[in-house]
């Protein structure tokens, strides 16, 4: 059964307030490391890690509100048809081996090979890597390249605050005494305790940053250049001649293949209609 409605044509997906909360949480540490550099470093490393954040964000909206490769659904039918579509044999040509078309039960549909029903969005999602709930939907086909570009910049990002940070902290803690301390900071004996809190909550931040995004995006990496999935089983049937062919077809060629696997499907569903059926 379906647990969920379908994620059709609304613009976020079902997890939107994980994700908003995880890229939100992102945005205030962020701002607290700029209150900290920007006035005790070079200008160039704020504006550097700004650019970072704001390709970050950017790459998070992206894969938070694109289409990431929703196969239609045909609502109106019968159960009666619903029963025949499935017993229905139907293949289809990946790199010269001829694959199943599977029927979806729930959204009444052909979905080619690679394609997955998530129980969080409802619907089928042709290369579904996963459902993420940090960007509020899943990763797909269509988005998948954005999701990339996201984590890589995240970590990008994580290693540029990280690394700026250790010199900002070094340099405090060089001051030890309390007059040298204000002196440094700008404020009274509270802007210690202040920075003392935003180093730490930074420094949280950044090895959560490095130690589960980071190796995220090196995995991911090895995905795209094999061109596999992360539920994908069988990945020999998809892989290309080269790792620069797998990088083309993956973060490149996304939305054609993803109009030709739809086309096909919508081909199977006329052609093997049952007859009398309106």
């Amino acid at each position: 059964t379906s647990v969920r409605r379908r994620r059709d044509a609304t613009l976020f997906g079902p997890d939107i307030c994980t994700a908003s909360f995880g890229m939100g949480l992102t945005t205030v540490l962020f701002a607290i490391f700029e209150a900290m550099v920007i006035v005790t470093m070079p200008p160039i490393i704020a504006a550097c890690g700004a650019l970072l954040y704001v390709l970050t964000a950017a790459m998070w909206l992206m894969t938070a509100t694109t289409h990431p490769g929703i196969v239609p659904s045909h609502d109106s039918i019968t159960d009666a048809e619903n029963a025949h579509y499935a017993q229905v044999v139907r293949t289809f040509d990946v790199g010269g081996r001829e694959l199943p078309l599977r029927w979806c039960y729930h959204c009444h549909t052909f979905r080619p090979p690679r394609a997955v029903h998530c129980p969080d969005c409802n619907v089928c999602v042709t290369r579904w890597d996963h459902h993420c709930p940090w960007v509020g939907q899943c990763v797909g086909q269509r988005n998948y390249a954005f999701f990339f570009g996201y984590i890589w910049s995240l970590s990008a990002l994580s290693l540029y605050v990280g690394a700026f940070m250790a010199i900002y902290a070094l340099r405090v803690v060089a001051a030890w005494e309390l007059h040298a301390f204000t002196e440094l900071l700008g404020g009274g004996p509270a802007a210690v305790l202040y920075n003392g809190i935003g180093i730490v909550a930074v420094a949280v931040g950044v090895v959560i940053g490095l130690m589960c995004v980071a190796p995220l995006a090196i995995f991911h990496t090895s995905l795209v250049l094999s061109d596999a999935t992360t539920s994908q089983q069988d990945r020999s049937a998809y892989t290309k001649h080269s790792a620069g062919a797998n990088c083309h077809a993956v973060l490149c060629a996304a939305n054609a293949t993803h109009d030709d696997w739809c086309a096909e499907c919508e081909e199977a569903f006329v052609q093997e209609r049952p007859s009398g059926a309106p």
